[in-house]
């Protein structure tokens, strides 16, 4: 037995908690969330790596929640230290940023998430590759900032970069999926409008 404190423990009540999240039992996966943090800052400290990955989970909770000032401290806090921590554009921080920059996007902070989300696509892009995946939706996330901007110039580069990108996948003999925001009915999709 490994222990209520082993790192192995903690994984596994994080992994717990967002299986429940996932299921949208967000009531339920908070108490499994905020221990393997709680114990993790404890045992781990600080600016470990999981424990890191452990805030950012907890602010997609809160983010679930409906609670998107304690989501923002807890992106910010896991922003703030794994680039104090982790290399220069880690993939850990890119996705950190890109969880706070979609966010303050969806709270109408569009010039805040404007600057994350085009550092996330250019660490995406000079860390992974242009072809990655992740860089693929740091493109469309930036993108779906540009539009409401009207930054068009912008936008129509991101929907070229992403098409001649998503032939290349497709050549692969991997099946490329898109759904613009705008056919959805959600607040993203009404910024369309």
């Amino acid at each position: 037995i490994q222990g209520e404190e082993h790192v192995d423990t903690l994984i596994s009540l994080a992994n717990l908690g967002s299986v429940l999240k996932a299921q949208k039992k967000f009531a339920e996966a908070e108490p499994y969330l905020r221990e393997a943090l709680d114990k993790s800052r404890r045992v781990l400290g600080e600016k470990h790596p999981d424990t890191l990955t452990f805030i950012n989970n907890m602010g997609l909770l809160l983010k679930s929640l409906g609670r998107p000032y304690e989501a923002e401290l807890h992106f910010r806090e896991a922003v703030d230290k794994a680039n104090r921590s982790l290399p220069p554009r880690h993939p850990s921080t890119l996705i950190f940023m890109s969880n706070l920059g979609t966010l303050l996007m969806d709270q109408g902070r569009l010039a805040e998430s404007e600057v994350l989300l085009r550092e996330v696509m250019d660490g995406s892009i000079q860390q992974l590759g242009p072809e990655d995946a992740d860089t693929l939706l740091s493109i469309y996330d930036e993108n779906i900032v540009l539009r409401p901007l009207a930054w068009m110039a912008d936008s129509a580069f991101v929907r070229w970069y992403s098409s001649s990108q998503a032939e290349r996948f497709n050549t692969r003999g991997l099946r490329i999926v898109s759904v613009s925001p705008g056919s959805v009915d959600t607040e993203m999709g009404r910024l369309e409008e």
